[in-house]
């Protein structure tokens, strides 16, 4: 699996993805995403970052084309459509975003830096893995 992204701000805090995932073969029977979530003070102190959770699903198929959920609006961008199995071949991504809103909802998530490395596996294999940063910051607007 390879991997070819760009990431282009399109407004204050909005962001838009953009690229391409190619298939070398089908992949059949994920049996394990695996997500390790860090915490830091912020993105040029990682020193300070401090594991804070590891989130595992099982058979992960119907959980990544799950709808209403945060990235969702994310896979809808990819072309064509990916569902298990995944088939050999090369998966455009257009104008990808994620939904941000739960963010107001989740304790302690603003003003920190988020390290996400993620890992998927076939029985026993990693087929894949990457690793994410993202930086909350809620942004204070003077209105006079």
């Amino acid at each position: 699996m390879k991997y070819n992204t760009s990431v282009l701000q399109v407004g204050k805090g909005s962001l838009v993805i953009d690229g391409s995932i190619s298939l070398t073969e089908e992949i059949r029977d994920i049996t394990l995403l695996e997500a390790k979530l860090h915490k830091c003070r912020s993105y040029s102190a990682t020193e300070t970052c401090e594991y804070f959770t590891t989130c595992r699903y099982n058979n992960p198929c119907p959980f990544i084309t799950a709808r209403k959920q945060v990235w969702s609006s994310f896979v809808d961008s990819i072309h064509p459509p990916m569902r298990c199995p995944f088939h050999q071949g090369t998966y455009t991504i257009k104008n990808a975003s994620f939904d941000t809103s739960f963010i107001k909802s989740v304790a302690g998530m603003n003003g920190m830096y988020w390290d996400i490395k993620v890992k998927m596996y076939v029985k026993k294999k990693c087929i894949t893995c990457f690793e994410v940063g993202i930086d909350f910051r809620k942004i204070r607007r003077n209105v006079h």
